[in-house]
C-alpha cells in the first residue's frame, strides 16, 4: 500500500479547502442570481380592465366614432320580397343597430373601416348572421353585414343593422355585444344592452 509522504498532506489539505470554498461561493452566487431573476419575474404590471360601454354610448378612436344605437328582438320578419324569414326552432333574432362617423374635417383623407361583430352569452360566442346572402333582407333595416366596410369622408356617417340568432328568452343582462376592427383604426369594444 502506497502512502503519501507527510509533506504532501501539507499541500493537499489547503488546496482541497480552497477548491471547496470556490465551489461553495460559485453555488451561492448562482443561487442568488437565480433568486433575483425569479423575484423580478413574479412582479407583474396590472393590466387595465376593458371598459364595457352601455348601449347608446360612443367609442371614438382616430377620428372614427362608433355607436351601438339600439336593439330589437323578434321571432320572424317579412323580407322585402314578401318571404317570412324565421330563426331555427327555440331561437329568436336579435337585431343591433350601429352608426359610424368620421369626425375629422371633410378635407382630410377618408377612413376605410370594417368590423367583426359577435355576441358573448353564457360562455358562448355567437357570430352575426349573413341573412342577406339568401336574397332576403329586412325592408326597414339596412344590412351592415361585413361591418359597414367602405370609405367614409370627414364629417360623414353611415349606419346599418346586424342580426344574431339567439336562444328564445335570452337574458340580455347577461349578453355582451362586441365589435372588433379588422381594417381601419384598430380597436375592440364591447357594449351591454339597455333595458
Amino acid at each position: 500500500m502506497y502512502l503519501w509522504p507527510q509533506e504532501a498532506w501539507r499541500y493537499v489539505a489547503p488546496i482541497s479547502l480552497l477548491i471547496l470554498i470556490t465551489i461553495s461561493c460559485g453555488y451561492t452566487s448562482a443561487t442568488l442570481t437565480q433568486t433575483e431573476t425569479l423575484s423580478a419575474t413574479k412582479t407583474r404590471l396590472p393590466t387595465p380592465t376593458p371598459i364595457i360601454l352601455q348601449e347608446g354610448k360612443t367609442l371614438s378612436v382616430d377620428n372614427l366614432a362608433v355607436t351601438f344605437l339600439e336593439h330589437k328582438l323578434e321571432d320572424c320578419f317579412i323580407s322585402e320580397y314578401g318571404n317570412e324569414i324565421c330563426p331555427d326552432k327555440g331561437a329568436s333574432l336579435l337585431w343591433a343597430y350601429f352608426k359610424r362617423e368620421n369626425t375629422s374635417d371633410s378635407s382630410d383623407m377618408p377612413i376605410y373601416s370594417c368590423f367583426w361583430f359577435f355576441l358573448q352569452y353564457r360562455g358562448e360566442r355567437l357570430d352575426s348572421l349573413w341573412y342577406h346572402m339568401y336574397g332576403d333582407s329586412h325592408p326597414d333595416r339596412h344590412s351592415w353585414i361585413g361591418g359597414g366596410c367602405g370609405q367614409l369622408y370627414g364629417g360623414n356617417s353611415d349606419d346599418g343593422w346586424i342580426v344574431f340568432e339567439v336562444p328564445s328568452g335570452i337574458v340580455l343582462d347577461e349578453a355582451i355585444l362586441s365589435v372588433e376592427s379588422y381594417q381601419g383604426p384598430e380597436f375592440e369594444q364591447s357594449w351591454r344592452f339597455r333595458k
